[in-house]
């Protein structure tokens, strides 16, 4: 018996589900559901969660987001150390070191040290702080700075006016002092009627510069300028390097020398007139291996203890084919010319010209292997009314 063959020809079939509404969302612990024109919004609630007062141990999780990943994780709650505690309430005081509270000593920070150096905190400790470095003015051609009795010091000294120039010579020097020459010439202009410190002597300062600083005041008629030590010299080199001084009348009319000159420090002069100096002083004092040294003529209008006076090693050079003038009455007490304990003088070529002048006082006196060096002068080679002498293994020739 055959079956016919029933012949089937599939068909596809769609099934269509639609939800019932309205559907409902329910907002747990921090999350709440609002409904507004047929939407429905969910925010988080921060009021719903407890605020804590410290980060609880055990395997607790908080949850973070990567923004580079945008996807949130779990952090353990004991990788965060478990949070930062309070000091301990000893009656300590204490301070942070890391996440650690530290004992600072029971007394707070300590004061700085009281000595007059400026110190900084680092870490608890105080520390020096260094000064800064000097910055020099580095010259890139000669300069020139004026000294006038209508000056001020609060000038800048480079004007030949009221409203530039320096009032003492003083302030001049400091400024040098601050400079860096380079290979430049600095000198310094005192004009008539400025220059004068009434209240003590120039103390000339060392300097950076390949060239000696210049002061000069009337080199054709140096009365015109004075300098008045009042207390003390006129010029003073202790240790310092060579300083050129011209053209201008020097005195001291109490104490003090006009040129005093010590440990190493050299002064250069010309055109200067040595006035009246008290009797236990010099117009010249040379020690401890220091130099002054005539580079031409000079001139002698008052008089004092001494002319030239040269002790502990202390040298002094006179040897230009120069004339000395000397005018009015003068007297040496001490001597013109001493060396003492191993001073030099060393005067050869030099004139001294006593024409019109009286001259008082021994002309000169070597002593403590003192040495005075005359280029073959002869005993009245410096002037006075006293002879000369020799003792203790000076040498005069």
């Amino acid at each position: 018996m055959s079956v016919p063959f029933l012949s089937v020809k599939p068909r596809a079939i769609k099934l269509k589900v639609s939800p019932r509404f309205p559907a409902q969302l329910i907002g747990r612990a921090g999350i709440d559901v609002t409904k507004q024109n047929g939407d429905y919004y969910l925010d988080l609630d921060y009021n719903d969660f407890p605020t804590i007062g410290a980060v609880p141990a055990g395997a607790t999780y908080a949850l973070i987001f990567n923004p580079a990943t945008g996807q949130y994780a779990q952090l353990p709650i004991s990788l965060l150390g478990g949070g930062i505690s309070d000091a301990p309430g000893d009656g300590t005081i204490y301070g942070r070191r890391n996440a650690a509270w530290v004992a600072t000593g029971g007394g707070g920070l300590p004061e700085a040290p009281n000595d007059g150096i400026l110190y900084g905190r680092k870490s608890l400790a105080w520390s020096a702080v260094p000064a800064a470095p000097i910055v020099r003015d580095m010259l890139t051609a000669a300069r020139t700075y004026y000294v006038r009795s209508d000056g001020n010091n609060a000038n800048n000294g480079l004007a030949d006016n009221a409203g530039g120039a320096f009032l003492t010579i003083q302030k001049a020097i400091d400024v040098i002092a601050s400079l860096d020459f380079s290979i430049y010439q600095v000198t310094v202009i005192v004009r008539p009627g400025g220059g004068g410190n009434l209240n003590g002597g120039n103390l000339l300062k060392n300097y950076v510069g390949a060239l000696a600083p210049i002061i000069v005041g009337d080199e054709t008629t140096p009365s015109n300028v004075v300098v008045d030590g009042n207390g003390s010299s006129a010029f003073i080199s202790d240790n310092v390097r060579p300083w050129h001084i011209r053209g201008m009348r020097l005195r001291a009319t109490s104490a003090g020398s006009g040129f005093d000159a010590s440990s190493g420090g050299i002064i250069y002069y010309q055109k200067i007139d040595f006035q009246t100096f008290n009797q236990g002083y010099a117009h010249m004092r040379a020690s401890g291996a220091a130099i002054i040294a005539a580079t031409g003529n000079y001139s002698i209008s008052g008089d004092a203890g001494f002319h030239l006076l040269a002790v502990n090693n202390g040298y002094m050079a006179n040897y230009l084919a120069g004339v000395v003038a000397l005018t009015g009455t003068l007297n040496f007490s001490q001597g013109f010319a001493y060396a003492n304990q191993g001073g030099v003088l060393y005067t050869s070529g030099m004139t001294f010209n006593p024409s019109g002048a009286t001259v008082t006082g021994p002309r000169y006196a070597a002593t403590s292997n003192g040495v005075i060096a005359t280029g073959g002068g002869g005993v009245n080679y410096f002037p006075g009314s006293i002879a000369g002498s020799v003792s203790n293994g000076g040498i005069y020739g």
